[in-house]
């Protein structure tokens, strides 16, 4: 399959007419290594040209970073030298990835499991069908930073679920289960156990089988508003950026460690 690939960040095979990427555990800390993301990127452009492949498949890795390990990571990012800094090239390189995804021709399906903490759930949320385990859990860790989730999770949250809703949930800070989610629409399908992969891939293979022009007109108009997408992902940075600044995130952040 000429569409194979292994790299840092990722691994992807082509069946048929879905195009399989596979994420990788350290997709997080290696977000800023521009040689790695341009990797990614590239991938995704040359399969998006590639007239074989119809749907992208993006599984999550279940080894992906945890709730805990995130606020540790705040952690590290701000006790080093560069600090601020730091924070903004992993901002602005998940704002680069989130845009990526979004403004692909073809449909992009997300599947992943167990623990998903918010950067992951925005990710998913720029692609256009999401399938989740049963045993899927959202968390969202920031909340206990007084920060707003990174990667564009309330202009995608508003879309699915309204305004109110999206705050109410936002303000709980609560976890979601997989059943719940289906419920309020953040996701579109609940696999079995062990039964993930297998039903995304019927899933993108069914779309890979509808004709291209009906699936790419449909994600083109459906996604119309996502115009706004960069300056909500800019405005997102600036608001997030500037808690850091604020002594109420390093109590938080010492409260958290």
């Amino acid at each position: 399959m000429r569409l194979n690939r292994e790299e840092a960040l990722f691994a992807a095979e082509q069946r048929g007419h879905v195009a399989v990427i596979r994420l990788k555990e350290d997709l997080v800390r290696n977000f800023t290594d521009l040689n790695l993301k341009e990797g990614l990127f590239r991938y995704l452009h040359d399969a998006e040209k590639d007239e074989t492949v119809r749907v992208f498949l993006i599984i999550g890795n279940p080894e992906k970073i945890t709730a805990p390990e995130i606020i540790s990571l705040y952690g590290e990012w701000m006790a080093s030298i560069e600090g601020i800094n730091q924070v903004t090239r992993v901002y602005n390189s998940i704002n680069q990835v989130i845009m990526m995804l979004r403004s692909m021709t073809k449909m992009v399906v997300y599947a992943d499991g167990g623990d998903i903490i918010s950067l992951f759930l925005s990710i998913s949320m720029a692609c256009d069908y999401r399938i989740v385990d049963e045993e899927t859990c959202f968390r969202f860790p920031t909340h206990a930073l007084g920060m707003i989730p990174k990667g564009g999770g309330l202009f995608f949250l508003s879309s699915l679920i309204g305004k109110s809703r999206t705050m109410e949930v936002m303000l709980s800070g609560k976890d979601i289960s997989a059943q719940e989610a289906l419920a309020m629409g953040i996701v579109d399908g609940v696999a079995a156990a062990g039964q993930l992969e297998n039903q995304a891939l019927a899933t993108a293979d069914g779309i890979g089988r509808k004709p291209l022009s009906l699936t790419t007109g449909l994600k083109k108009l459906l996604n119309f508003s996502s115009s706004d997408l960069a300056a909500f992902l800019e405005a997102e940075n600036t608001l997030l950026l500037d808690c850091l600044r604020r002594e109420e995130f390093q109590e938080c952040l010492g409260k958290c460690l």
